[in-house]
């Protein structure tokens, strides 16, 4: 498979660039997508939202290794950004709206799970 070091390397545009992209994208798609993530939520209708979300972060992941310019990797790696800040976000909103006052330690664990997957 294509890796970030190779993609980076044939299309001449730095690595920490695309890396920046994506954290963009992690950063301000809880800000964009937080209130319809919410109102899907409550409409009891999040299945469909996640399933678009992994679907868009697959396009983007099967479009990367395909993409050779600079100009169209940096919106994918936006996009791909804001698909993980919506699944990020989605699973703790859904979480809290399960667990209601309980959430706490549900919310730590599956946060700290997700730190060291990251460390890993």
């Amino acid at each position: 498979g294509a890796s970030s070091l190779h993609i980076a390397r044939s299309c001449g545009v730095p690595q920490n660039y695309f890396i920046a992209a994506r954290g963009v994208g992690l950063t301000i798609g809880p800000l964009i997508f937080g209130r319809t993530i919410g109102r899907v939520v409550w409409s009891g209708n999040s299945q469909y939202f996640v399933a678009f979300a992994l679907a868009v972060m697959a396009l983007c992941e099967a479009a990367i290794p395909r993409t050779s310019t600079g100009a169209l990797l940096y919106p994918t790696f936006l996009l791909l950004g804001l698909a993980m800040a919506t699944l990020d976000t989605s699973g703790d909103v859904v979480l809290t709206t399960v667990h209601g006052d309980r959430c706490s330690i549900p919310l730590n664990v599956i946060n700290a799970v997700y730190g060291v997957g990251g460390m890993v």
